[in-house]
């Protein structure tokens, strides 16, 4: 029933809700309920640490509680003139179980929650129907309520974090701009059988691997135009994997309403009269026949199936539910019933916008006056997670980001009792490194040039450390850090292969640097006679070069002048 079987353990309040028995599972010489224990217990310290103690996290649990056994309630269909209609599974007293305890952390009657499950409310222009639901709707209601609760509780939780990190000194505007960001993904998915979950998964890495091969890619490869190191960076970094016409078919256009994305196509069809799953994949087989990353599967897969050419490979996504899982629009009986629900933390914490518009309207009625405009409807998933994509893709476009991919050893993700033991499937891996462009970024790091100073810094770190004579010949003409930076080097002898020179810094190979640094260093607390002779030199040199290219130049023009 849950992961963590933590009410087998001495409680931390009185009244602890109940989840199930154990499972007396060894780990590591512990047992499961041990474990739990222990864990159990640095969970509720660090909810104390965000003021989440007591009666509240007493309740919370409570929700957490409900939610569980919510998925072990199940419907049937009982036949009846008006059709299938859903009921509790009567034979399951399991079930029967489960929705009592669900109620009762809710705050909430059994009749009640049954009711919002089997029944649903239509608004018409003479009044409301109710008309009921079959099992299968049911069950989609309860998964709707538990996503609800969980989402409003996660919500909450935020905001309990943010009040106790929350600090009344007042900060400097730019260090409130300057943040440091950890961001964990979710990695690409292919299985068997895939759905809308997994769309909205690949979705997200299909953006985040645009803002990785923008980062890494494309930006290096400008950079390095830009300063002139090389004519075309494409033709240094080879063409990265671009992945550019598979976003624009999941999102469409941007700037460019007609051409609408897939994602806002499964939007919309939830509005098109007899909505169906169906008729939303006839639409995307219509819309995108022509496009390159939209695959058309065999003919007798056609009408339940369609295919994504993303960039770490095709998949298969199976219609059925599309629709139903992008509604994220709770009934109004579902917010109205959870407001008045005996329950603090449903009531006043998760559902207090709901009781506050109720009560609100109710003031204005009584008083008169004109009911207060309702809030919109929630938007639908797509569109929220669309929203959230693009806040994510802007937030990342605005840093300066570091990659670290993670690739699995197997797809077990266990050792194989071999001899010796192996735990690194190569094919599996490789095919991983080949999904997230690993030999690409390998010979971006392997070409490239990932360290770049300003010519101005080191100019200004080691001026004040070379003798006055030596610089006689550099103080003599206009400053000039990048002149200064190729005398400094060379008078080091530091190898050219270890450095390229661009238009403003100087760039070095990885690694490169930190041998720098060292004779750098070294050179700044004992200056060798050689060194400086040798940083003397390269200006003298110069300068009899120019002097020498002057005197052959006029003398070239002379003669030219004499033929004429």
């Amino acid at each position: 029933l849950t992961q963590f079987n933590y009410t087998t353990a001495p409680p931390p309040f009185e009244g602890q809700p109940e989840l199930g028995g154990p499972a007396a599972h060894e780990l590591k010489g512990k047992t499961a309920v041990q474990v739990d224990q222990e864990n159990f217990e640095e969970l509720v310290e660090a909810f104390k640490s965000i003021g989440v103690e007591g009666l509240l996290l007493k309740n919370l649990f409570q929700v957490v509680a409900a939610i569980l056994h919510l998925g072990n309630v199940s419907f049937v269909d009982d036949e009846t003139p008006e059709g299938d209609v859903a009921k509790v599974d009567p034979k399951d007293k399991r079930a029967q179980s489960a929705l009592d305890l669900a109620a009762q952390y809710l705050g909430l009657t059994t009749e009640a929650l049954t009711k919002l499950f089997v029944e649903r409310t239509i608004k018409t222009p003479d009044g409301n129907i109710i008309a009921k639901r079959n099992s299968r709707g049911a069950g989609f209601a309860r998964e709707a309520v538990s996503k609800a609760l969980y989402s409003r509780m996660f919500e909450f939780l935020l905001l309990k974090i943010r009040q106790a990190l929350f600090t009344e000194t007042p900060m400097p505007d730019d260090a409130l701009e300057a943040f440091i960001g950890v961001l964990d993904i979710f990695g690409f998915e292919s299985f068997a059988v895939n759905g809308f979950e997994q769309l909205l998964i690949n979705f997200t890495n299909e953006a985040l691997q645009g803002t990785f091969n923008r980062q890494v890619f494309v930006a290096e490869a400008a950079l390095y135009e830009k300063e002139g190191l090389f004519d075309s960076g494409e033709g240094f970094f080879g063409r990265p994997v671009d992945n550019s016409a598979c976003i624009e078919l999941l999102q469409g256009v941007k700037g460019n309403k007609k051409a609408q994305g897939l994602l806002m196509l499964i939007d919309s069809a939830a509005a098109a009269p007899d909505a169906s799953d169906e008729k939303m994949n006839g639409r995307m087989h219509q819309s995108f026949v022509k496009h390159p990353c939209f695959l058309k599967p065999h003919p007798k897969d056609a009408k339940s199936t369609f295919i994504i050419r993303h960039y770490a490979g095709a998949v298969r996504y199976t219609v059925g539910s599309f629709l139903e899982q992008n509604n994220d629009r709770l009934p109004d009986e579902v917010e109205g019933l959870f407001a008045s629900s005996t329950d603090h933390v449903v009531a006043e914490c998760l559902f207090l916008d709901v009781k506050t518009a109720a009560a609100a309207a109710k003031d204005a009625a009584d008083k008169g006056g004109r009911r207060p405009r309702r809030k919109p409807p929630a938007r639908s998933v797509v569109r929220k997670f669309q929203g959230q994509v693009k806040d994510l893709i802007d937030a990342l476009e605005a840093t300066r980001c570091i990659f670290i991919r993670c690739v699995k050893p197997n797809a077990a993700m266990q050792r194989q009792d071999l001899t010796p033991p192996i735990w690194f499937d190569r094919q599996y891996v490789f095919s991983q490194l080949q999904a997230l462009n690993i030999p690409q970024t390998a010979e971006v790091l392997k070409k490239g040039f990932p360290t770049r100073i300003p010519y101005s810094v080191l100019e200004k770190s080691f001026l004040p450390v070379l003798p006055k004579d030596a610089l006689k010949f550099y103080e003599s003409k206009p400053s000039n850090p990048k002149y200064f930076v190729r005398a400094l080097f060379y008078a080091f002898d530091v190898p050219g292969a270890s450095f390229k020179l661009g238009l403003t810094k100087v760039f070095f190979r990885a690694g490169k640097l930190a041998e720098l640094d060292i004779v750098l260093k070294a050179a700044k607390s004992d200056l060798d006679t050689e060194i400086i002779e040798r940083f003397k030199f390269f200006f003298v040199r110069a300068f009899w070069r120019a002097a020498i290219t002057k005197g052959v130049a006029c003398g070239l023009w002379l003669e030219y002048f004499a033929k004429a």
